[in-house]
C-alpha cells in the first residue's frame, strides 16, 4: 500500500510504519518529559512554601530578637545608673577607709599600753607562783598531819566496837530488871486512864472500861505488828466499836504518842470527816505482868484495800466520781494533819477505812510524827525509815534499799507521794513498778498515768466528768514526781486545787490553819 500525496513523494508502507514508530516514541518522550515537568512543579512550589514558612520564622525570630535588643538596652541604661550609683557609692566607702585608718591607728596605740599592761601581769604572775610553792610545801605537811589523823580515826574505831560491846552488855543487864521496868511502866500507863474524848456534835461520853465490851464474832480481828484491832459491842448501850489493842509492853513510847496524836486531833474544832472518832484509851492488867492498852473508836465495816481486792477478783473498776470523793476527803483530811504539823508516814489502802456510805477515813497513826516546824519546800529532817515498800516514795525507797535505819527527807512530801499511788491504784487496781534507777521508774509511773486517763476518758459522760477526770490526772502527776523538790505537799494541793474540785470545809480548814500557826 503506498500513500499519494500533491507534490509528495511516493512513500512506501515501510517508511510509514517506522515514521509511525518514530512518531510515537517522540511522543512517550513528550510525555514523559510534561511528567517530570509536573512533578518539577510541585516539587518548587513545596519548597517555595517551605521557604515561606522559613522566611516567616525568620519574620518572627527578628521580631523577638528586636525586642531582646529593646530590653537589653534598657538594662544596659539600668546598669549605666547602677554604676553610676556604686562610683558614688565607692567614693564614700574611700572616705570610710581613711576615717578606719585613723581608728586603727589609736587601736594599734590601745595595744602596745595593753602589751605593757600584760608585761607587768606577767611579772606578778612569777611572784604568784613562787607563793604556790611555799603553799605547796605546806599542803604536803598537812597531808602527814592527816596521815596522823587517820590514824587517830582507826583508833577511834577500835574504841567505838569497844563500847559497842560495852552498851550489849548493858542491855543484857537491863533485861534483867524486867520487874523494875514493868513497875515503871505502870505508873507510866496511869495518865492513859484519864482520857476520855467527847464524840464530834454529841454530849455523852463513853465508858471506858473495857470488860464493858463484848468482842463479836461476825468480824475478824485484824493483826498488826504492834497490836490487834477487833470490833466489839458496849454491854449496856449495844453500841458497836472498834477496839485497839497493844500487848508489847516495848512499844509503850510510841504507844503514849499515837494517844497523844489522836487526843490532840479529836479537841480540835471542825475535825474533817476524813478523821474518825477517837473516844479514849484504858489499860488492864492480864495479870503475870502482861499490861494490854486499848483505844476506842468507830468501827467500819471494811478498809480500801479490801474495796480494791474485791473490784481486781471482779475484774471491774472503781467509779471516777468515787475516785474524785476519796481525793477529796483524803486532801482535806492530810491537809489537815500538815496544818496541826502531823505527818501520817504510813499511807496505805489498808489504813485508809470505808464506813456503809463508802466515805473514806485515815486511820493507824502509829508511825506518825509531830514535825515541831512549818515544812518548806526545800527542808528535811533526819527521820526513821518506816511505812510500806509498796508505797514508799523514791527517797525512801533510796534509803531503804541502802539499809539506812534513818534518812534526810520532807515526810510531807514522802505522805504525797503515796497518796498519789493510792488515787494510781483505785483507778487502774495496781501499783507501777518499781525500778532503782528513777528515770526508768519515772517511765513505768507516766505509763500507768497515761493508762489511767485514757481508761476513764472513754467512760466519762458530759464535760463536769471530763474536767474533774483532767484534774484529778493533774494531781496525780504533782504526786507522783520522783524528785520531792518539784513534789507539793497537801497544803499545796489544797490551795491549788480547792476550788477547781470543790474540796470540802474551806472555812473550817482555814480555821484550822491559823491555829496550826500560832501553836
Amino acid at each position: 500500500m503506498s500513500i499519494l500525496g500533491f507534490g509528495a513523494k511516493k512513500v512506501s508502507e515501510e517508511e510509514y510504519k517506522k515514521v509511525v514508530k518514530q512518531l510515537e516514541e517522540t511522543l512517550k518522550e513528550i510525555y514523559e518529559m510534561e511528567k517530570c515537568y509536573n512533578e518539577s512543579i510541585r516539587t518548587l512550589k513545596k519548597e517555595i512554601d517551605k521557604n515561606n514558612n522559613v522566611i516567616d520564622n525568620l519574620k518572627t525570630e527578628i521580631l523577638s530578637q528586636k525586642n531582646q535588643y529593646e530590653d537589653a538596652q534598657k538594662i544596659l541604661t539600668q546598669k549605666d545608673k547602677d554604676f553610676h550609683e556604686l562610683e558614688m557609692e565607692n567614693i564614700s566607702n574611700i572616705h570610710k577607709i581613711k576615717t578606719l585608718k585613723i581608728e586603727k591607728s589609736a587601736i594599734v596605740d590601745k595595744i602596745q599600753a595593753m602589751n605593757q599592761d600584760l608585761a607587768e601581769l606577767e611579772t606578778k604572775y612569777s611572784a604568784l607562783h613562787e607563793k604556790n610553792k611555799d603553799k605547796r610545801k605546806m599542803i604536803k605537811s598537812l597531808n602527814k598531819d592527816k596521815g596522823c589523823l587517820e590514824e587517830k580515826i582507826e583508833a577511834l574505831k577500835k574504841k567505838k566496837s569497844t563500847l559497842k560491846k560495852t552498851l550489849k552488855e548493858v542491855k543484857e543487864k537491863l533485861n534483867e530488871c524486867e520487874e523494875e521496868k514493868i513497875f515503871f511502866i505502870k505508873n507510866s500507863v496511869t495518865s492513859l486512864n484519864k482520857t476520855v474524848i467527847s464524840q464530834s456534835n454529841q454530849t455523852e461520853t463513853t465508858d471506858l472500861n473495857i470488860d464493858l465490851y463484848e468482842k463479836q464474832k461476825d468480824s475478824p480481828t485484824r493483826e498488826g505488828s504492834f497490836g490487834s484491832v477487833c470490833k466489839v459491842k458496849h454491854i449496856k448501850t449495844n453500841k458497836i466499836y472498834a477496839v485497839k489493842t497493844f500487848t508489847h509492853i516495848s512499844s509503850l513510847n510510841k504507844i503514849q504518842m499515837e494517844v497523844n496524836l489522836w487526843e490532840r486531833l479529836q479537841k480540835l474544832p471542825g475535825k474533817p470527816s476524813s478523821i474518825p472518832n477517837f473516844y479514849g484509851s484504858c489499860e488492864k492488867d492480864s495479870g503475870l505482868n502482861v499490861i494490854s492498852i486499848h483505844l476506842l473508836f468507830d468501827y467500819f465495816p471494811c478498809s480500801l484495800k479490801n474495796l480494791l481486792d474485791d473490784y481486781k477478783s471482779k475484774k471491774s473498776h472503781v467509779a471516777l466520781n468515787q475516785i474524785v470523793l476519796y481525793s477529796k476527803q483524803l486532801i482535806n483530811g492530810l491537809c489537815f494533819l500538815q496544818t496541826m504539823k502531823i505527818c501520817h508516814r504510813d499511807l496505805k489502802p489498808a489504813n485508809l477505812l470505808l464506813d456503809e456510805s463508802l466515805n473514806i477515813f485515815i486511820i493507824d497513826l502509829g508511825e506518825s510524827k509531830e514535825i515541831i516546824y512549818d515544812c518548806p519546800e526545800d527542808t528535811k529532817k533526819e527521820l526513821t525509815v518506816t511505812g510500806s515498800l509498796k508505797y514508799f516514795s523514791p527517797e525512801l525507797d533510796e534509803a531503804f534499799y541502802k539499809q539506812k535505819d534513818t534518812a534526810h527527807f520532807n515526810p510531807f512530801k514522802s505522805d504525797v507521794f503515796s497518796f498519789g499511788l493510792i488515787l494510781l491504784e483505785l483507778g487502774i487496781l495496781e501499783v507501777p513498778k518499781k525500778d532503782n534507777d528513777v528515770e526508768i521508774w519515772e517511765n513505768f509511773i507516766k505509763e500507768a498515768v497515761e493508762k489511767f486517763d485514757k481508761f476513764y476518758k472513754g467512760l466519762v459522760k458530759d464535760a463536769k466528768e471530763a474536767e474533774q477526770l483532767e484534774i484529778l490526772v493533774q494531781i496525780i502527776r504533782k504526786c507522783l514526781r520522783t524528785n520531792p523538790k518539784n513534789r507539793p505537799d497537801f497544803l499545796d494541793l489544797y490551795y491549788k486545787f480547792q476550788q477547781k474540785f470543790r474540796i470540802i470545809d474551806h472555812g473550817v480548814l482555814r480555821t484550822q490553819i491559823i491555829i496550826g500557826e500560832k501553836s
